[in-house]
Order: C-alpha cells, then structure tokens, then sequence
C-alpha cells in the first residue's frame, strides 16, 4: 500500500494514518512489524514507533510469537478502535459511492475485508 487511501483521505495524510489504514485492513488478523513496514513502504524503525504508541494507547495488542517473530493485532475492545473501525467503515462507504461497480469489486478482493463489510457493500449493489 504505497499511496494514500480514502482513510488518510479523510483524517490526514500522515504516516500513523496510514498504518492505523492498514492495520483496520488487516481486520481481525494479526501482522508483523517488519511485514507492515514494507507493505506501508515506511522504516522499520518508524514503524517500530508507531506500534509502541499504539500498544501504549492499547489500540492494538501483541497477539502471539511465531518463530522469533512477535504479532500484533487491533484490540477489538478498545473503545477508540471501535470508533475507528466505524470509520474506517464510512471510508470504505465512500470508496463504494465513488466508483463504478467492477472498481469496488476489485477493490474488496484486494483487501481483506469482514464478512460483515462485504455483505454491507452487497446491500448497496443496485437491483
């Protein structure tokens, strides 16, 4: 995810933004710093950052260890992350409006979207 999405869009071009974008992508699944690091194209160290101050605001939470790898994953019962995720939900709204049916069909199966959403996205699919 190189540029910007509609999330940044609308709360502001800026690198915490842009990883907290892609962590609400992530949904329910966890993800390593350095994976998130390459895939948002920001330092490690950067990165490193901005988890910390995440963890320590406790939107996200360290979830399991594989190897010597540690993960992390939205705290779902934060109250910030709740209202995240409903805007990030209006964000996708949004991207839904502005494009063309094949456009945000291509655009869910890009992202790893809930169950949840994508039925939502479905709804709006004119009859």
């Amino acid at each position: 995810m190189n540029k910007y999405g509609k999330f940044c869009e609308v709360y502001g071009k800026t690198l915490r933004n842009k990883l907290l974008e892609y962590i609400l992508e992530m949904g329910r699944l966890d993800f390593a710093v350095g994976g998130l690091a390459e895939e948002i194209n920001i330092s490690r160290p950067k990165a490193y950052q901005l988890i910390t101050e995440l963890e320590d605001e406790g939107i996200i939470k360290k979830t399991r260890i594989v190897g010597k790898t540690q993960l992390y994953s939205l705290n779902h019962e934060n109250v910030k992350v709740k209202l995240l995720k409903k805007s990030f939900d209006e964000c996708l709204r949004l991207v839904v409006d502005e494009n063309p049916f094949n456009e945000w069909i291509d655009f869910a199966k890009k992202h790893t979207l809930s169950k949840e959403i994508l039925n939502e996205l479905k709804n709006l699919i004119p009859n």
